[in-house]
C-alpha cells in the first residue's frame, strides 16, 4: 500500500448519498483543517474506480444461460426451455427479471450510465467521509491510501484492529467487493451520485451545515456571505 496520493475533491466519487452522517465528527477534522494541523489526521481510504462488475454480471448470464441451454438439450422433460428462464440483476429489485439478452442489455446500460455520472474522477471513496469533506471545505488536498490489492485491504484491518487506523466499517474480503458493493450501492440511487466537490457544493448551496463552515468555505473563493 505504497501508493500515498494527494487528490483533489474532483478526483473521488463518494457514496449515492449528500447527507453527512455524524455532523460531530465533521466539525472536529474541520477544526482540525481549519487549523491548519491536520499532519496525523489518518488519510482516506480509496480504491481505483476500474473494475470487473459489468463483465463479471454479463459473464454469470452467458455461463449459466449455456448450462441451462446443455441441461435442456440433454434431458428436456427434467430441464426448463432456456426461453423459460429469467434473471435477477443484484442491484435491482429481487421482483424485476430479465430474459438472458435482456438482462446483458440492461447490465450494459446501467454501467455506461455510472461511468458517464462518475466522469472523469479516478477512485472511489472506501473510508475517510468527513476527513474528505473537512478538507474540502478548507481548499487543502485530500490525503488518501490507494487499498491496490486485497493484501492491501488485509494490512488496512490489521491497523484498525490495532488502532492505528479509525475503524473500518467495510465488511467486504476482497478488493473486487468492495467495487461491487459500492457501484451496486450507487446503480440503486443513479441520482444520487457526486464527487466529493460537487457534494460540497450540494451542502453549501441547500443549507446543509453549519453556517461556520459554508462561510470558510466561500470566503476562499471570494463570496461574501
Amino acid at each position: 500500500m505504497s501508493n500515498k496520493l494527494l487528490l483533489d475533491p474532483e478526483d473521488i466519487i463518494v457514496p449515492a448519498e449528500i447527507n453527512i452522517g455524524n455532523l460531530r465528527k465533521l466539525e472536529e477534522y474541520f477544526d482540525v483543517f481549519n487549523r491548519g494541523i491536520y499532519e496525523h489526521v489518518p488519510p482516506v481510504l480509496v480504491v481505483s474506480k476500474k473494475s470487473n462488475t459489468r463483465q463479471e454480471l454479463i459473464n454469470q448470464i452467458i455461463i449459466t444461460q449455456y448450462n441451462r441451454e446443455m441441461a435442456f438439450k440433454r434431458d428436456p422433460s427434467k430441464n426448463a426451455s432456456p426461453r423459460d428462464i429469467f434473471y435477477n440483476l443484484p442491484y435491482l429489485s429481487s421482483t424485476i427479471s430479465f430474459g438472458a439478452e435482456e438482462a446483458i442489455s440492461r447490465v450494459n446500460k446501467d454501467f455506461l450510465e455510472l461511468e458517464k455520472k462518475v466522469g472523469n474522477a479516478r477512485f472511489y471513496l472506501l473510508d475517510g467521509n468527513h476527513r474528505a469533506i473537512a478538507a474540502t471545505l478548507n481548499h487543502e488536498p485530500i490525503f488518501a491510501l490507494e487499498i491496490e490489492d486485497n493484501p492491501d485491504l488485509r494490512k488496512i484491518r490489521k491497523m484498525a484492529e490495532e488502532c492505528n487506523y479509525p475503524e473500518l466499517y467495510r465488511k467486504e474480503k476482497t478488493i473486487d467487493d468492495l467495487k461491487k458493493a459500492f457501484e451496486y450501492h450507487c446503480l440503486r440511487r443513479m441520482d444520487k451520485i457526486f464527487s466529493v466537490k460537487r457534494r460540497v457544493g450540494e451542502l453549501v448551496v441547500t443549507g446543509g451545515l453549519p453556517e461556520t463552515m459554508i462561510r470558510r468555505y466561500l470566503w476562499e473563493l471570494g463570496v461574501a456571505v
